[in-house]
């Protein structure tokens, strides 16, 4: 996720503007300097720049990718991001719920009114294929919101998934946190 100084680096250059705080996606390979603030971005252009990452966000990122050295940022480019290889996206996708979607929703949180709508944080999507595994926690109060297809797509697209899903996984600690939220 980014940070709000973040989302104003990435306003600045792209013209991208979120409606929620965003989250960046790096396909491997794009990070080659680690020490990005030791040099300039790759073409002396405007439109490439260096996303600096905060302490978080370090660690994430050379965990992940498996990087020794030390890091700082991640050099941007307009080729990157034509390419599809860094991408920035909306963290939050609001759903129009379905009256069975909301029905569920009424019965697993013990609602007394209807929602109408449910907002989705990207991170709680773990496992695309849901319906081939178990709810997370096993509690009576965890459960699966299944989607429309129309839905599948509205999130593959949202949140640049390699596949569509089928169903989300929704405990108390995603309502808790309000990673999940019906209104």
């Amino acid at each position: 996720m980014l940070d709000p100084w973040q989302i104003r680096m990435v306003q600045d250059f792209t013209g991208m503007k979120f409606r929620h705080l965003g989250v960046i996606v790096v396909k491997p390979g794009v990070i080659t300097c680690p020490a990005s603030y030791k040099i300039p971005p790759e073409g002396i252009s405007k439109h490439d720049w260096v996303l600096y990452l905060n302490n978080e966000q370090i660690k994430m990122v050379r965990k992940y990718y498996k990087i020794k050295d030390r890091i700082s940022g991640i050099n941007i480019t307009a080729e990157l991001i034509k390419k599809g290889d860094v991408a920035f996206r909306d963290n939050i996708l609001k759903l129009k719920l379905e009256k069975w979607q909301a029905r569920m929703a009424m019965d697993n949180i013990e609602r007394k009114r209807s929602p109408k709508y449910m907002l989705v944080r990207s991170d709680v999507i773990k496992c695309p294929a849901s319906y081939k595994i178990p709810v997370e926690g096993l509690s009576r109060k965890d459960w699966l919101m299944y989607l429309t297809s129309e839905q599948m797509d509205l999130f593959q697209e949202a949140f640049g998934l390699k596949e569509p899903i089928s169903s989300l996984n929704i405990t108390d600690t995603h309502i808790d946190n309000k990673e999940v939220v019906f209104m």
